[in-house]
C-alpha cells in the first residue's frame, strides 16, 4: 500500500485505466508506438554507421604501418587500422567494466548475506521476553494456597 502511494504520480492514471477491465484491442498503447520509434532509431543509427565506414574506408584507402614497443606491423589499410585499435579500446574498457562488476557484485551479495543475518539476529530478539527474569521462571503457574489457609472475613 505504502508502494502504491508512493508510485501514484508515476503512472497512476494508467494503474486505474488496467483497473477498469481488459484494453480495447483497437486503441493502441502509445508505449507500443515509443518501442517502435526505438527500433527504427536504432536502425537507423546502425545503418548511417555503417554507410558512414563505407565511405571513410573508399576515400582513406591509403596503408599504414603501425608500430609498436617491440616492432613494427606491416602495411595495412587506414581504417583496418582504427577499426583494430577501437576494438582493443573497446575490449579494454569493457574487461575493466566486467572486473568492476564483478567486483560491486560480490560486495552486494556480501552485504545482502550481512542483511540476512542481522535479520535473523533481530527476529530471535524481538522473541525474547521483556522480563530478565521471566526466562528463569517455571512454566507453571504456582498453586493456588489451600482453602484453610485463607483468612476468613467477618
Amino acid at each position: 500500500m505504502a508502494a502504491e502511494s508512493r508510485l501514484a504520480g508515476f503512472g497512476g492514471q494508467r494503474r486505474a485505466e488496467e483497473a477498469a477491465g481488459p484494453p480495447d484491442p483497437d486503441r493502441q498503447e502509445p508505449l507500443g508506438i515509443m518501442r517502435v520509434a526505438r527500433r527504427v532509431l536504432a536502425v537507423a543509427a546502425f545503418v548511417g554507421l555503417l554507410v558512414g565506414g563505407w565511405v571513410f574506408a573508399a576515400r582513406h584507402p591509403q596503408a599504414v604501418a603501425i608500430d609498436y614497443f617491440l616492432g613494427r606491423t606491416g602495411e595495412v589499410p587506414l581504417w583496418i587500422a582504427l577499426v583494430g585499435a577501437a576494438a582493443l579500446g573497446g575490449a579494454l574498457v569493457g574487461g575493466a567494466l566486467f572486473y568492476q562488476m564483478l567486483r560491486l557484485a560480490m560486495l552486494a551479495r556480501r552485504y545482502r548475506r550481512a542483511v540476512q543475518r542481522l535479520e535473523l539476529e533481530l527476529h530471535e530478539l524481538r522473541n525474547l521476553p521483556l522480563d530478565p527474569h521471566a526466562a528463569e521462571a517455571p512454566d507453571e503457574l504456582p498453586a493456588a494456597p489451600p482453602a484453610r489457609a485463607l483468612p476468613r472475613g467477618g
